[in-house]
């Protein structure tokens, strides 16, 4: 789950891999922006995500800015680290790396927020129309900045 998601190309295809290696992968982005630039350069992921059989979902309530990594259950990740260059390589960001201790509360939380969220599903985004695609691909552009 993460507000923010611009993914530099080892991380997308870190994600590509484990979904097609019979990983479930599972991401959370919020409905709706806080802001709109950064919201396109989001957007622009998901077609080549759900391409690779990876489930995206609209956070339904609106903004989320709920920063979770969740992995076999028994490791997880929760703090200030969004999927963004910034968060990696420039800003610093902190996150607490929990391993059995208190994960089982994070993937309740994960699994009620996912209870209100909405699956993309891919034919519909397949089939928007061509001025998005194309503005998120230009925004898509300027990922290695955000």
């Amino acid at each position: 789950m993460t507000p923010y998601l611009a993914l530099d190309q080892q991380m997308l295809t870190s994600l590509i891999i484990a979904s097609k290696g019979g990983v479930k992968v599972d991401i959370i982005i919020p409905g709706v922006p806080d802001r709109k630039s950064v919201y396109l350069v989001t957007k622009s992921f998901i077609g080549e995500l759900l391409d690779a059989g990876i489930n995206i979902y609209f956070y339904k309530k609106g903004f989320t800015h709920a920063k979770v990594l969740i992995s076999d259950d028994t490791l997880a990740s929760c703090g200030t680290y969004n999927l963004d260059n910034r968060s990696a390589s420039i800003n610093f960001e902190a996150t607490a790396l929990l391993y059995k201790t208190g994960v089982d509360k994070l993937i309740k939380d994960f699994n009620k927020d996912l209870s209100i969220s909405k699956q993309v599903n891919p034919k519909r985004w397949g089939n928007r129309g061509i001025i998005s695609r194309i503005v998120e691909g230009m925004f898509n552009l300027f990922s290695p900045l955000v």
